[in-house]
């Protein structure tokens, strides 16, 4: 995969599975391994699913890993990559660590560790395990003196830029790459057998760690390794020496600069040219976004930016910042409670390192806003007073000359319209008495006597002559009837006469009316009646007897197989100062079913379903709107679930009973 210093080529990238839950942390190590020029693609991740989950799908070379995270730390994840995937190195990245933690890492399996605060040398340490990854501490000491002749490796020792030094169990050098010849300035021979460095140590107080060591005017973080032997035990020790004193005068430089920023009145992001993330933000932005710093800095711009709201919309803005000085924009900000507020900000493009940021100090232009919207509305508000009060002005005089004419005419049009409506009212109440006297009369005639011809008549095909005339003479008679029913109850002219109605003898009567269609057809007719309902209710029971014939009656023609119920229910409604009941009268049955789409047509006019308009169903499409309209003249409402295949059900609930 690697070669012996560790270069790749682009179709041998190495690949690193960083742990952190820290995202910018995460980003500034793989940063790091890059800048040591070692070719790398690498994949995140922050909690222990997500690292099972990359481990499977990602196969990473090495893993880099924070030792301390909130539910899941470095040596949990060590335990789980050395049971599942021992082959696969984990060097341990935390910003302080004990001795004894570093033998208890060292122990269960890991390849190193590097302090945050020195991951200068986190190249040399990806370097050593990826070459060592199942060479033992024991062997490296056992056997110096051949792996010191050995080219290759010492070359790969040689080419670490930090000072190392391996000691045996009494304390003495056993041996040393380049860099920690080249610090003590003596050659090979004259330093192995020293029991401890050959220079000054000088530990530095109350600075950074207890491991950081001033050499002349350089400081140095030294960190020790146990080497241990097959049987686990230590058999002797390595000492890491890495320069940190340019990191520590830019850790200073940086809190001076932050402190500095974190003074100014603008809300200031640094952020990553390819990605939005946010790197770094004063306290001016986290007020006003109202996140705290560490929620902040896991966010992108896009996630709060209104202009900026996809990571290609933000790529091609950064592009357009490369070739520019400095940028000026205007935007709107979402805080993190959702709220919006209005900014400008100026935005500079800075390469560095190799990494392209981008500053952006924001500056929240609410106030100036709201004073120019109040201002240009004020203006506007000015301008549409004098362009209204001209129009009217022009329009009052013409209004004036018009009024008494338009007056004039709309009462005249009004009247007329009155005394057609009044015609055409009068002109249909006299049509259907007259209909109700000449057709019903000769209509009646026509049932009787072939109610008497089936009697008399004993030829089977006559009979049947007879019965179709006897059926069609009813069907036309019911049409005349609802259609009278209909007329009565939009004119307004339809009156209910109250009086003590026995709901039980009214469901028997129905039993009776359908127990021989029902009978014909082979279905059930079950009747439940509340226990709690009252022997007599003041009620229209002619109206009733209408509304339940019409909703059985359509049930029994609708149903084929199955059944058909008759339910009643009642519950006491107290509104002072007297109590009333609510009735409620169910018909289900078990028929075609009415489609979701066309329920609603079923209550209207002379309309019916696709499905009833089939020639073996016969009806006019006024049994359902009369019933509707009789119980809302009832102080009522009517209610209808259906499936379409599975059956109905009509719900009649009156109110105030």
């Amino acid at each position: 995969m690697m070669n012996s210093n560790h270069t790749t080529t682009d179709q041998e990238q190495l690949r690193v599975l960083v742990l952190e839950d820290v995202p910018t942390d995460a980003e500034l190590t793989v940063r790091e391994l890059k800048k040591t020029g070692i070719n790398c693609i690498a994949k995140m991740a922050d909690s222990k699913d997500t690292f099972i989950q990359q481990l499977e799908s990602f196969k990473p070379d090495i893993v880099l890993s924070d030792y301390s995270m909130p539910n899941f730390n470095g040596m949990q994840a060590l335990e789980m990559l050395k049971k599942s995937y021992p082959s696969t190195p984990m060097i341990i990245v935390t910003g302080s660590m004990n001795e004894d933690t570093a033998v208890k890492c060292m122990k269960l399996g890991a390849a190193d560790y590097v302090i945050k605060e020195s991951t200068a040398r986190l190249g040399a340490a990806v370097t050593g395990a990826l070459e060592n990854k199942r060479l033992r501490a024991e062997k490296i000491v056992d056997d110096a003196t051949i792996l010191a002749a050995a080219k290759d490796w010492q070359a790969t020792f040689d080419s670490i830029t930090d000072a190392v030094c391996i000691f045996d169990t009494e304390k003495k050098v056993k041996c040393c790459n380049k860099a920690m010849k080249e610090l003590i300035g003596k050659p090979w021979k004259e330093i192995i057998g020293y029991t401890c460095f050959p220079f000054d140590q000088v530990r530095m107080s109350n600075e950074w760690d207890k491991n950081v060591f001033k050499v002349g005017d350089d400081l140095f973080n030294v960190t020790v390794l146990p080497v241990l032997g097959n049987d686990n035990s230590i058999s002797g020790a390595i000492h890491i020496l890495s320069n940190i004193t340019s990191q520590k005068r830019d850790k200073d430089e940086l809190i001076l600069f932050h402190n500095l920023v974190d003074q100014s009145g603008d809300s200031v992001y640094v952020i990553d040219a390819q990605t939005s993330h946010l790197l770094d933000v004063n306290v001016k932005a986290c007020k006003e976004l109202g996140y705290s710093r560490d929620e902040l800095l896991k966010l992108k711009v896009i996630n709060f930016d209104a202009e900026l709201t996809t990571l290609s919309a933000w790529y091609k803005h950064s592009l357009e910042l490369e070739t520019k000085v400095v940028t000026l924009m205007t935007s709107s900000y979402q805080r993190k409670n959702g709220s919006t507020f209005p900014v400008e900000v100026n935005l500079k493009f800075i390469k560095h390192h190799e990494n392209d940021y981008i500053v952006a100090v924001a500056r929240n232009i609410t106030q100036r806003k709201e004073a120019e919207a109040e201002l240009l509305k004020y203006q506007q508000n000015l301008e549409n007073l004098v362009r209204e009060r001209t129009i009217k002005l022009e329009q009052l005089n013409q209004t004036l000359i018009d009024s008494q004419e338009i007056v004039r005419k709309r009462a005249l049009e009004i009247q007329k319209s009155k005394d057609i409506a009044e015609a055409a009212n009068l002109a249909k109440s006299y049509f259907l008495a007259n209909m109700s006297h000449e057709i019903r009369t000769p209509m009646n005639a026509i049932l009787g006597f072939a109610e008497i011809l089936k009697r008399m008549e004993t030829d089977k095909r006559k009979s049947h002559f007879i019965d179709n005339i006897y059926s069609s003479a009813s069907a036309l008679l019911n049409l005349i009837n609802d259609i009278l029913d209909l007329s009565k109850i939009e004119s307004g002219k339809l009156e209910l006469n109250y009086s003590a109605t026995s709901i039980v003898n009214l469901f028997k009567e129905m039993e009776s009316i359908f127990k021989q269609k029902v009978a014909d057809k082979g279905l059930g007719f079950t009747v439940e009646i509340d226990s709690d309902i009252p022997n007599f209710l003041i009620l229209d029971e002619g109206r009733i007897r209408q509304i339940l014939i019409n909703l059985i009656g359509n049930a029994v023609k609708f149903t084929k197989t199955g059944g058909i119920s008759l339910r009643t229910s009642c519950r006491v409604c107290s509104v002072p100062p007297r109590s009333n009941l609510e009735l409620t009268i169910t018909v289900t049955d078990t028929g075609v079913g009415i489609p979701l789409s066309q329920q609603q047509r079923v209550f209207t006019d002379f309309e019916q379903v696709a499905v009833q308009q089939s020639a073996q169903y016969e009806g006019t499409g006024l049994g359902l709107s009369i019933t509707s309209k009789l119980t809302e003249k009832m102080d009522g409402e009517i209610f209808l679930e259906s499936e379409e295949g599975k059956g109905s059900s009509f719900t009649v609930i009156l109110h105030n009973v």
